[in-house]
């Protein structure tokens, strides 16, 4: 039978995974999938790179906006004006944005970033090139999916060139 052979009964996360326990050089696990699960808290949260009391998600939300309005510690974003990038619509309120990591870290953590140090991954989870804000419905629709499954309604060119700059 085709099926029949050292793999029977194995499955895995990626034909990749499946060549690499054919050569020997991984092991399955008993249940034939990565045994280095996805785990967020692995990639850390946002993180003040510069020492100014803002983190990532308030870079992000500061440098992708216009008329911003920050709080009296100048820390956090309290309003301005953002255009989704997924969807074209208008937001004034941070709270209805998400911060998209445009290559899912999920996504990065199949295909390679498993193999990461924790301060790579700290890095990647909070590099702005990866970043944008967006509407939180978009940003959840998308999950962790890649192109082949997944393209924003408007911006489908800029968001595949944005995913092969941080691929």
């Amino acid at each position: 039978h085709c099926h029949d052979g050292p793999l029977d009964g194995q499955s895995f996360e990626s034909e990749a995974q499946a060549r690499a326990v054919l050569r020997g050089e991984e092991q399955p696990s008993s249940s034939g999938l990565n045994s280095d699960a996805y785990d967020r808290d692995h990639y850390g949260g946002w993180i003040d790179v510069d020492g100014d009391c803002q983190d990532t998600r308030q870079e992000i939300l500061i440098g992708q906006g216009d008329a911003i309005v920050l709080d009296a510690s100048g820390c956090r974003v309290r309003s301005g004006v953002w255009i989704g990038p997924y969807t074209g619509e208008r937001f004034t309120d941070p709270g209805d944005l998400h911060i998209d990591h445009i290559v899912p870290l999920a996504e990065a953590h199949e295909s390679g970033a498993s193999a990461w140090s924790t301060d790579k991954k700290r890095r990647f989870s909070n590099d702005p090139i990866n970043l944008l804000a967006v509407q939180a419905g978009a940003n959840m629709s998308k999950g962790a999916s890649d192109p082949a499954d997944w393209l924003p309604d408007q911006g489908r060119c800029e968001y595949v060139g944005q995913w092969v700059e941080v691929k």
